[in-house]
């Protein structure tokens, strides 16, 4: 099982999300969930998350963990022309961005950024400069799952009881619809597989 600090979700805030055509797409702080969705919109649907050393120091280092252990590739190069070629993003449009990405950061945000970036905005300045390259968003949970009554009891679509068969935690019947709260799910997890647990076995 792995931790939520050896995720690269964990990273996302703080770095820049490029996208094959070597530009920056959506503000990366604005979470993980805003990330993907802004993600698939994309050419491949998939991403390159950049940063340099000074982040990989303050918080992708466990995720940098994580991803050797489980033989993944973090791309590593000492300019960003390098980087660029090991991602395959186009070489000029990628340092432009990064280039105009920094020259808009101040005081820990980037308003002047194309796309602007609310908080967290850290420079990409400093060598080596790395990449989880591609990425790509998973799914978290369904904003839907099983009927259930409030005994954790499985319904059938007419709201008969499945004798025998109990659910809980976000499979069966979510309490979010558009958006999801990181960790949000974990009540409903703890609550209903308690119910469900003691309903099971007596």
């Amino acid at each position: 099982m792995e931790t939520a600090a050896g995720q690269p979700a964990r990273v996302v805030p703080y770095a820049i999300s490029i996208n094959r055509e070597g530009k920056r797409f959506v503000d990366e702080s604005k979470g993980y969930v805003n990330h993907g969705k802004a993600v698939l919109t994309q050419p491949g649907q998939s991403t390159s998350l950049v940063f340099d050393q000074t982040l990989r120091d303050s918080v992708a280092e466990s995720v940098m963990t994580t991803f050797a252990r489980l033989g993944l590739t973090v791309h590593q190069a000492d300019t960003l022309e390098a980087l660029a070629a090991l991602i395959g993003v186009p070489v000029a449009p990628f340092v432009q961005t990064v280039t105009e990405f920094n020259a808009a950061v101040a005081d820990g945000a980037a308003p002047g950024a194309v796309p602007p970036k609310a908080t967290l905005a850290n420079r990409i300045e400093t060598p080596p400069f790395y990449a989880f390259s591609p990425l790509v968003p998973g799914i978290t949970l369904t904003f839907g799952g099983i009927m259930i009554n409030d005994r954790a009891q499985v319904l059938e679509a007419d709201g008969r009881v499945i004798a025998g068969l109990y659910a809980a935690g976000e499979g069966a019947g979510a309490a979010f619809f558009h958006d999801y709260i990181g960790g949000g799910s974990l009540t409903n997890c703890l609550v209903m597989g308690r119910i469900a647990g003691r309903q099971a076995a007596s």
